[in-house]
């Protein structure tokens, strides 16, 4: 899905992957507004990215997309000049070996994509791979 949404976009897999990452109704509604989507269409991948009930940007009346297209410019333009977020390599004074062995915590690097039962099987499948951002 990201492969193609990136095709339709015409935006790199790695910025399709920080918009629908991102949790923002809005930049997902931008996403699929530049792939060509219609504005229902849009919500659909809002529900599969994740994307409460509550907070989806519905369209406007007739199907329209509710966003000023400046608007939805704005946040393809957004991530799409995002820099890779560089983290410096952590100094430890004394390092503690239980902190060495510690297990990650439960939930820490998992995607919120596991949610089940959401009602949208088979609309939306998403074959991304799964790991670290930039692998």
């Amino acid at each position: 899905m990201v492969q193609a949404l990136g095709h339709y976009a015409q935006l790199p897999v790695v910025v399709v992957s920080k918009i629908l990452d991102s949790g923002s109704a809005r930049a997902i509604t931008a996403l699929a507004w530049r792939a060509g989507m219609t504005a229902p269409s849009a919500v659909v991948l809002q529900l599969s990215s994740g994307i409460p009930e509550t907070s989806i940007e519905s369209p406007a009346a007739g199907g329209r997309y509710a966003l000023a297209t400046t608007d939805m410019d704005w946040y393809i333009d957004f991530f799409n000049d995002m820099k890779p977020s560089v983290s410096k390599p952590r100094v430890e004074k004394e390092p503690d070996a239980a902190a060495r062995e510690a297990k990650p915590r439960e939930g820490v690097g998992q995607s919120r994509r596991t949610r089940k039962g959401s009602g949208i099987e088979g609309l939306v499948s998403d074959s991304r791979p799964k790991g670290r951002k930039g692998d």
